[in-house]
C-alpha cells in the first residue's frame, strides 16, 4: 500500500474501463515474484488480463517504479548507520571496517534468439548474471541485472558504478583466500568471512 500511495497516480487508468492502480501493480508484483504469466498473472481471477495487455501494463508500471523508488536503493549510510553495521558485521565475521556484502546470483531465463551463447553461464544453463549488495539489516543497496550469464561476477563489479561511486578505492573489498591450507590462519580467516558473508548469501535465496 506504501509503494501504491507512491505510484498510484502515474499509473491510474486512462478512462473508465481502464485497469486500476491497484490491479496494474498487484499484476506486477505477481509477475516479478513468480516470473510467469501462464502459472501467475494469467490463472489469477482477482486480476483478470489478456498477455498482451499485461505486457504493455507490465512495461508502462515498471519504468514508473524504477523512477519513483530508485531513490530508497541506495549505497549512501549515515554515520549512524556505518557503526551499527561495522558492530554487526565484526560481531558475526571478527572482521572489522565491513559496512555491506556483495555477491551476484543467476537468473535462469529462456534462450534468447541473438547471441544466446552470450547468456550461457558455467553452471550450465542460461541466465543474466545479477550484481547485488545489501547492508547489516538485509536490505538491498545497489541491483545490477544488466549483464548476461556468461560475464564473470568480478567483471561485472569492475564495470558497474557501485565500484568506485561509494568508495573510490579497492582496499575496502575483502575476498575469501583462495587456496588456503588447513589450520592456516588464511583459512580462519575465510572462515570469519563466510560468517559475514552469509547475509548477502541469505538475500540472493531470497531473491
Amino acid at each position: 500500500m506504501e509503494i501504491l500511495d507512491k505510484i498510484s497516480s502515474f499509473i491510474a487508468p486512462k478512462h473508465n474501463r481502464g485497469l486500476s492502480a491497484e490491479q496494474k501493480l498487484a499484476a506486477t508484483l505477481k509477475f516479478l515474484a513468480q516470473g510467469s504469466y501462464q502459472q501467475g498473472v494469467g490463472n489469477d481471477f482477482t486480476v483478470p488480463m489478456a498477455q498482451s495487455t499485461f505486457s504493455e501494463m507490465f512495461d508502462e508500471t515498471l519504468r514508473i517504479l524504477e523512477r519513483e523508488l530508485k531513490q530508497y536503493i541506495t549505497l549512501e549510510m549515515t554515520e549512524e548507520e556505518k557503526a551499527e553495521a561495522r558492530r554487526f558485521f565484526y560481531s558475526k565475521s571478527s572482521i572489522p571496517g565491513a559496512v555491506m556484502a556483495v555477491d551476484g546470483t543467476h537468473i535462469r531465463m529462456v534462450a534468447p534468439h541473438e547471441n544466446p551463447v552470450l547468456y550461457f553461464n558455467r553452471k550450465g544453463f542460461y541466465s543474466l548474471n545479477a550484481l547485488l549488495i545489501c547492508d547489516h539489516k538485509n536490505m538491498i543497496r545497489y541491483v545490477n541485472a544488466r549483464y548476461s550469464g556468461s560475464n564473470h561476477d568480478a567483471f561485472i563489479f569492475e564495470s558497474s558504478p557501485a565500484s568506485d561511486s561509494a568508495y573510490p578505492n579497492k582496499p575496502w573489498l575483502l575476498k575469501p583466500l583462495a587456496s588456503s591450507q588447513p589450520q592456516s590462519v588464511e583459512a580462519e580467516y575465510n572462515v570469519n568471512h563466510a560468517k559475514g558473508r552469509v547475509i548477502i548469501e541469505k538475500k540472493l535465496l531470497v531473491c
